[in-house]
């Protein structure tokens, strides 16, 4: 699909502010024409293009407030130490929170553009006036996270939370792709839908598939394969088979012999599967459900070959405690970043470029990763939010004790807490 605005240009689908068509452009025939009054009010927010707008590079420590125009202008009530002009998102986004009302805008739709993004960019905004005439056309998840009370005291790991979910929500809402997207639904026009995402479960536990599964069928992401690949002896085919059917997802199983290690287990299960970017699940790890979707927009907008989020998060069940480590390096590139192997996400094309995962009983995550950079390709680490590492007394291809894992840890909670982790 691609965008024009020119009159010449042979449009399948014609995306005009009413009807009817100005004179002076005429559709070729068989091209669709749709007002932006046959949409959801959000189609008439200017969209951006996530390879210029995205949250990479984000920064983590802040304290100070900015304003997007006078702060004289702020309402009673709000502050802010200094201006910075919207369009500079690298400056802007170096602030706690910015403070926004209607008058540094042109009109709403002007409003609403710049406020979304700077919302994918990372940067954490307050509608401080209210905002009700953007409600619309930034839509109604968004613009609840940009009028919440708690943005102007969050702390730090409050702030990196709202700013997740109003990137999360601006980026599938309000890019080009995602308009484009929009647009074709509306006028009933074929284009390419979001990719396919094959999950890989492969696990050698039966008593852990159930909630494996479930983690899976979760998903907010609406175009999900399970390829669940039950590795060794003691399951139930018939009922990994009910388990899958009743999913949600196009699910698939098979039954990998005891004797393969898990590199072949992982290629095998590739090869049942038909997804566009292949992923895989830990079975005992806690996944949140729009896990799936952060990985595709990092796919999206980072452009890299491998994408993953770190074991920031990590439960030790032997203390039962869940811990923070790694506060900074999220949304980076790098040849030597720390993913987690439960939550990577890479193309297929890409994963055949490699030949797959190498055939070894362990490490075979880290050795994906150094393929892809001995290759040529890429590495980008996302934020670690939505996904929780467990750990166990015992049991793991990572070998590591409770003390690793608490030596690195920048912030401890009692018990196994998912909100912690913002996996709820």
């Amino acid at each position: 699909m691609r965008l024009h605005t020119e009159p010449s240009a042979p449009a399948q689908v014609v995306l005009c502010d009413e009807r009817p068509l100005p004179s002076t452009w005429i559709p070729r025939a068989g091209a669709a024409v749709i007002s932006l009054g046959d949409m959801a009010p959000t189609a008439a927010t200017p969209a951006f293009d996530t390879e210029q707008v995205n949250p990479a590079h984000w920064p983590v420590a802040l304290k100070r407030a900015a304003a997007l125009g006078p702060r004289k202008r702020l309402p009673t009530g709000h502050t802010a130490s200094r201006r910075v002009d919207a369009a500079n998102l690298a400056r802007a986004r170096r602030y706690h929170h910015l403070a926004d009302v209607a008058a540094y805008h042109a009109d709403a739709q002007a409003r609403a553009g710049a406020v979304a993004a700077l919302a994918a960019s990372g940067a954490v905004v307050r509608l401080c006036d209210g905002g009700v005439e953007v409600a619309g056309l930034l839509g109604e998840r968004l613009f609840a996270l940009l009028t919440d009370p708690r943005i102007e005291t969050a702390s730090e790991a409050e702030r990196e939370a709202l700013s997740v979910e109003m990137r999360r929500e601006a980026l599938r809402t309000h890019s080009l792709r995602a308009r484009a997207r929009q647009v074709c639904e509306a006028a009933s026009v074929n284009m390419e839908p979001l990719p396919l995402v094959s999950v890989l479960l492969a696990t050698r536990r039966p008593d852990r598939v159930a909630e494996a599964v479930a983690s899976v069928a979760a998903q907010t992401y609406p175009r999900i394969e399970l390829v669940l690949a039950a590795h060794g002896d003691g399951f139930n085919l018939d009922r990994l088979e009910a388990l899958a059917a009743d999913s949600g997802t196009n699910a698939r199983v098979l039954a990998v012999p005891a004797g393969r290690v898990l590199g072949e287990v992982l290629n095998e299960a590739v090869e049942y599967s038909r997804g566009e970017l292949v992923t895989k699940f830990d079975d005992d790890d806690f996944y949140g459900p729009e896990h799936i979707w952060d990985l595709v927009l990092a796919h999206e907008y980072s452009r890299a070959t491998l994408i993953g989020k770190a074991a920031e998060y990590v439960y030790l069940e032997g203390a039962d405690r869940t811990l923070r480590r790694f506060r900074a390096g999220a949304e980076r590139f790098g040849s030597k970043l720390t993913l987690a192997g439960g939550a990577m996400i890479i193309a297929r094309n890409d994963l055949d470029a490699v030949v797959g995962w190498r055939p070894v009983p362990s490490g075979v995550d880290r050795a994906l990763m150094q393929d892809v950079v001995a290759s040529g390709g890429s590495l980008y680490r996302t934020h670690g939010r939505g996904y929780l590492l467990v750990r166990h007394a015992r049991g793991h291809t990572w070998e590591a004790d409770d003390e690793y894992f608490l030596e690195q840890a920048v912030e401890v909670q009692d018990g196994c807490d998912l909100r912690f982790a913002g996996v709820v």
